[in-house]
């Protein structure tokens, strides 16, 4: 019975990490929405150049890192 309890426990354990890591990658996700809208108004407001460019390979870049650990 302690046995059963035991892996019960552990099954949750690792369904409450899974959830929290999907969290956090659903939160990344939108870090490279904001990454990509905040590179739109800057070429909006002070046109293409270096610094929107920066953004939006930030947002590729971390898009690629999201990816890779899925």
């Amino acid at each position: 019975m302690l046995i059963v309890y035991h892996v019960l426990m552990v099954k949750q354990m690792q369904g409450e990490i899974n959830m929290s890591i999907d969290y956090q990658l659903d939160i990344l996700e939108e870090v490279v929405i904001k990454l990509h809208d905040l590179a739109r108004i800057v070429e909006r407001e002070l046109g293409v150049g270096a610094l929107s460019q920066d953004l939006r390979n930030s947002a590729d870049r971390l898009s690629e890192v999201i990816h890779e650990t899925l």
